[in-house]
């Protein structure tokens, strides 16, 4: 996503401890304004952890939250596919539940996902996949909404750490490179292969287990043997958020294997917030957001409720757009009889000057027609309705209707959204410009993906030379339901 500021929060939600750091983007890189930390004490975790963040988000309010949740709770797999063309790049969730769904440890309908593109030619396609459970996210939703917020970013404790690592080594290396970050709780083991994270497991950090759980994360992935490199030749980096004298003894971990302490100190928090980075050449960084598929569920629902508030109310609406378009053709049919019987009368005096009555007459039956085909829209075709309505909405007042054709109307036609596909108005106008107006007039609406002037020939009619214009309209697909679904209830 794109954050709507250069200044973002970031909470680091651990189990002991909440975090919050204030960020301001500039000249490519985070800098850290402020810094608040408090520890989670409570046996009711849930509350206590919503009430720090709500503590500490008073003191540091801003436009963009990211959130860096404990990557215990996810999981991280690198799927290597072939090639993806643009067709097969707009149906990425497809993809991602036919390659994705049979590693995860339960059916993917009950996780939420995300992805990331990290490399991609001509022979094969990397994908980063992060996925976690859906209760365990709507959890930590349901913390940081009863600290009255909604984040933008949710993202993972072990690709905040590749992120901050590559912040400091930003040259990729020839060899593999694993990363070790413990924290007080916590602990994160990630691969990094070519540059590219592989693989990435957290653990419970405690005196008896951590040296253990370091060396089983490590044969773990060994023992895969998804590994494309000599896993001998790995160098591993033992990383600790806080001052070097904090060190634990690590003893035991990886013998053979030379280990090497390294701070990351204010990188960590950086690395947080390289997640919601949006520029092209900081695109190796990785942007994971678990959050993307639950608003994309949220706009979905959104639409569908919209949509069943439309179907709700559309037939009264139809009923209120019919009234006004029957009342509007009906005084247009009298005011054209009017006109006929004017024109009748003038041409018992000179019948070789007005030789036009058979189509005036033809154009008053016409015009009884349109109000007798209203009937059959009355039995629910509301975008129909609208756009005849737009039609007469739209005829300046130099310009007078002689009909509006709706062709091949069938009384037993299977409703649709858009049974009508053109619409034909004919009328009259003393000059080309008042059609060019007319004209203008309808292409300002969205209902109608073709409007043109078929016809337009000199008439005279009670010795006054007019032209008589037709125009077609060709029915816009969607114009109309845009229209519809601007209504408010």
């Amino acid at each position: 996503m794109r954050l709507r500021s250069r200044q973002v929060t970031v909470l680091d939600i651990q189990d002991r401890y909440v975090r919050c750091s204030q960020l301001r983007y500039h000249s490519g890189k985070w800098s850290i304004l402020r810094s608040l930390q408090d520890e989670i004490q409570s046996t009711d975790r849930d509350l206590d952890t919503s009430s720090i963040i709500k503590s500490l988000l008073e003191e540091m309010p801003s436009k963009d939250l990211i959130v860096s949740i404990s990557g215990r709770d996810t999981s991280i797999k690198l799927l290597e596919l072939p090639p993806l063309n643009d067709k097969k790049l707009k149906d990425m969730d497809g993809i991602l539940r036919y390659e994705l769904g049979p590693q995860l440890p339960m059916d993917i309908d009950q996780m939420y996902y995300d992805y990331q593109i990290v490399e991609m030619d001509n022979e094969t396609t990397m994908l980063l996949t992060a996925s976690i459970k859906r209760t365990v996210l709507t959890r930590y939703i349901d913390i940081l909404l009863q600290a009255g917020i909604s984040p933008d970013i949710i993202t993972i404790s072990s690709t905040a750490l590749y992120n901050a690592f590559l912040m400091s080594h930003p040259h990729k290396s020839g060899h593999p490179i694993g990363l070790v970050c413990l924290r007080e709780s916590t602990g994160d083991v990630v691969v990094i292969e070519r540059g590219h994270l592989t693989y990435a497991r957290s653990f419970n950090v405690s005196e008896n287990n951590t040296v253990r759980e370091i060396n089983n994360s490590f044969d773990a992935y060994i023992r895969t043997g998804t590994s494309k490199s000599d896993m001998s030749q790995l160098s591993v980096y033992l990383i600790n958020p806080g001052e070097e004298e904090n060190h634990l003894d690590l003893t035991g971990v990886m013998p053979n294997i030379s280990l090497k302490w390294h701070t990351l100190d204010d990188n960590y928090t950086n690395g947080i917030a390289m997640s919601g980075i949006f520029k092209p050449f900081h695109s190796q960084y990785l942007r994971i957001n678990l959050l993307r598929q639950v608003m994309q569920e949220e706009r979905g629902a959104r639409k569908k409720e919209a949509k069943t508030k439309l179907l709700k109310f559309s037939p009264a609406i139809s009923v209120i757009t019919l009234i006004i378009i029957s009342c509007i053709l009906w005084w247009q049919t009298i005011q054209a009889k009017d006109k006929l019987h004017n024109i009748e009368a003038a041409l018992q005096i000179n019948v070789k000057q007005f030789n036009d009555t058979s189509a005036l007459q033809n154009t008053a039956k016409k015009l009884d027609k349109q109000i007798d085909s209203l009937g059959w829209l009355a039995e629910g075709y509301p975008m129909v309705s609208y756009r005849l309505y737009r039609i007469a909405q739209m005829v300046p007042g130099s310009v007078w209707l002689k009909g509006v054709y709706i062709p091949e109307v069938h009384k037993d036609k299977k409703k649709q959204e858009n049974p009508v596909a053109k619409i034909n108005v004919a009328g009259y106008a003393q000059e080309q410009g008042q059609i060019e107006s007319f004209l203008e007039n309808l292409r300002r609406c969205d209902c109608f993906s073709d409007i043109r002037q078929e016809s337009a020939s000199e008439i005279t009619i009670a010795g006054e030379k007019l032209l008589e214009f037709e125009i077609g309209l060709t029915s816009s697909k969607y114009g109309v339901i845009n229209q519809w679904r601007t209504i408010k209830y």
